[in-house]
């Protein structure tokens, strides 16, 4: 505060929800800068075996990590009497900086999700903030997405998302992109699907510098891929 100035006169900053989280970054993901050396089992590189070795992560990088794979665990306990729900496939390229993870599932859900504003239900589960198919639910919950954030934090802690939801039920490929740290979210695209299998593919480009990386090193990578 300026001196001379007192509280009552102080400017009064109102954000919106998608700026709240983005500036108060630990309160929704946590620290964002890399913490101590800490000894991991990581899977090796060719994917056979699993090592031990030191290496240092970035707590709030790894929470969206974390969002992502609770979001398809989710699915695979929706499915879970359809093995084929269950198959999950990482691809991490370092040198353009993007990771994908992308799961089969017999998702039904491109449909309106609200007629008034024409919210198509894709749209509502990865990029609309405090959407949930899981309020008021008063079963034993198993699943992770309670509180209308989850995979979202993903788009906004990143600059570009691509969102690809293939629907063999409905016979419709939808694709939507988000880019500015979900600050624009552009329209979707939903063409014919004429497959049998269905899945969910999630790419992102991380906002790097924002968890002070320059680039997803092999320490990264391995350890996506021993998340998953």
């Amino acid at each position: 505060m300026p001196p001379g100035t007192s509280r009552h006169d102080a400017f009064v900053s109102v954000k919106s929800q998608r700026q709240q989280i983005m500036q108060c970054t630990d309160m929704y993901v946590g620290a964002c800068s890399s913490g101590d050396l800490e000894a991991k089992a990581l899977l090796c590189a060719d994917g056979e075996g699993v090592t031990v070795r030191p290496v240092r992560l970035v707590e709030g990088f790894i929470k969206l990590i974390d969002e992502l794979l609770v979001n398809v665990g989710d699915n695979a306990w929706h499915y879970r009497a359809d093995e084929s729900s269950v198959r999950l496939d990482v691809t991490v390229d370092r040198d353009a900086g993007w990771i994908k993870v992308e799961n089969a599932g017999r998702h039904q859900f491109i449909q309106v999700q609200d007629h008034e504003q024409g919210l198509m239900k894709p749209e509502a589960l990865f990029f609309t903030l405090n959407a949930s198919t899981q309020y008021g639910e008063d079963e034993l919950n198993y699943k992770g997405g309670k509180n209308g954030l989850g995979v979202k934090l993903v788009s906004i802690f990143s600059t570009r998302v691509e969102l690809e939801v293939c629907d063999p039920e409905h016979k419709k490929r939808y694709r939507q992109t988000s880019t500015g740290n979900m600050e624009v979210i552009e329209p979707a695209r939903i063409t014919a699907w004429p497959n049998k299998s269905g899945k969910v593919s999630v790419k992102f480009w991380p906002d790097l510098a924002r968890f002070g990386m320059e680039r997803l090193d092999e320490d990264i990578e391995a350890f996506i891929k021993t998340r998953a």
